[in-house]
């Protein structure tokens, strides 16, 4: 069963469809050109996806798409927020 308590990526990022996209191109002999336009990406884009992935003969569509949520950013709190009295609408008392 999928993991539903996971938040999706922005658009900005390749989707677990896309990397099977990716991986079935890949395995089909097609360009990473090709494959780029059947995406409606750009052909470096799927380049460096590929490349941080293992290359062509070792990409893994699964294993890409944990590693991306492995190594993505996690939200955090803006520094002014948890810096007491730093954000400007807070109001220090005077006294």
């Amino acid at each position: 069963m999928a993991d539903l308590s996971r938040n999706t990526h922005s658009v900005r990022h390749f989707s677990l469809a896309e990397r099977e996209e990716i991986r079935v191109g890949l395995a089909g002999g097609a360009s990473l050109r090709a494959v780029a336009a059947k995406l409606g990406r750009n052909v470096s884009s799927v380049s460096r996806e590929v490349a941080r992935n293992g290359g062509r003969d070792a990409y893994r569509a699964h294993v890409a798409d944990e590693r991306a949520w492995r190594t993505s950013r996690r939200p955090r709190d803006p520094k002014l927020l948890v810096t007491i009295g730093c954000a400007p609408w807070s109001r220090r008392s005077s006294s």
